[in-house]
């Protein structure tokens, strides 16, 4: 199976694509996520920006919790709904180009501004990852799934207001 790298490249993936695999991405994504906030709250004056930002790392926190019960049962997870054979590299390819790509941003550190459309940019691109995950889960998992969603989505909301007061 090949891969095409943020330069261009096509490289040989090298593991098998599984439920496995995504979930960890997702732990990744939101431990990522969780250190943005926590590191954004740490570089704010503002109590009420410090605030938003450790509420937002803390959610992060409880979301990657979720992916990982998850992946502790995964062993023996049957999905109701299995995905085609394509569909595990689809969700790889888009987790690691669309999701990724965007930590190589460099941020100047206490502007707002970019610190708010990078959060903003991370958010959405973690709707999608989730919409498309959702498909494949378990009815329990899927309505967990579907709070953290939803949870992702007031996330988004909030960052898009805040920029709004600073723009």
């Amino acid at each position: 199976m090949l891969e095409k790298s943020i330069k261009g490249e096509y490289m040989k993936i090298e593991k098998e694509l599984n439920l496995t695999e995504l979930l960890n991405l997702a732990i990744a994504l939101e431990q990522r996520g969780e250190k943005f906030y926590r590191e954004s709250a740490a570089g704010q004056t503002k109590t009420e920006l410090k605030q938003i930002f450790s509420d937002l790392a803390s959610q992060e926190k409880e979301h990657s919790s979720f992916f990982l019960k998850l992946l502790e049962k995964e062993k023996s997870y049957d999905p109701e709904n299995p995905p085609p054979d394509d569909y595990y590299e689809y969700l790889y390819q888009y987790a690691n180009i669309s999701l990724f790509k965007i930590k190589e941003k460099k941020l100047e550190k206490g502007n707002i501004l970019d610190i708010l459309n990078y959060a903003i940019d991370v958010e959405l691109y973690s709707i999608l990852y989730y919409f498309e995950l959702q498909k494949y889960l378990n009815s329990a998992d899927y309505e967990i799934l579907q709070s953290i969603i939803l949870e992702e989505k007031s996330h988004y909301n909030k960052l898009v207001n805040l920029l709004k007061e600073y723009e």
